[in-house]
């Protein structure tokens, strides 16, 4: 993992990581713009599910719309038809998920709530995960 990002925010490990399979962006390590001092944006995380084991998945599901309910998120996008406009990704299921700031959106991530959900979908789905500051 990089020590810094583009625009110079330190990263850091997180402890909830536990092998190098779960790390699949390190976007989710970098320090929230507010931390370093810039202003207090929005953040979405975007995931991209391949569900291998739908009974299993439905349990995740249940666990993380609790942890997301608990952490003040919002689903913009959960599932639904995709359309592909240009390139070759073709992702199975996206989620979409709005956080007051990136800093609730780490407390999401990175909360006891949010780890049992992950440990529920384990070996049901693989997810890659990124955090995107915005509007």
């Amino acid at each position: 993992m990089p020590e810094r990002d583009v625009e110079g925010r330190k990263a850091l490990r997180s402890p909830h990581l536990k092998d190098a399979e779960e790390d699949l962006s390190g976007l989710l390590d970098f320090v929230p713009a507010e931390a370093a001092g810039g202003p207090k944006m929005s953040a979405y995380l975007i995931v991209e599910a391949d569900v291998h084991d739908p009974v299993a998945y439905d349990e995740y599901r249940k666990l993380s719309s609790e942890a997301v309910r608990k952490h003040g998120a919002t689903f913009l996008v959960r599932g639904g038809a995709m359309h592909v406009l240009e390139g070759d990704w073709q992702p199975k299921r996206i989620v979409v998920l709005a956080f007051p700031s990136a800093e609730a959106a780490h407390a999401f991530y990175h909360s006891p709530e949010y780890e049992k959900a992950r440990d529920a979908r384990k070996h049901a789905a693989k997810l890659n995960i990124i955090l995107v500051e915005g509007m």
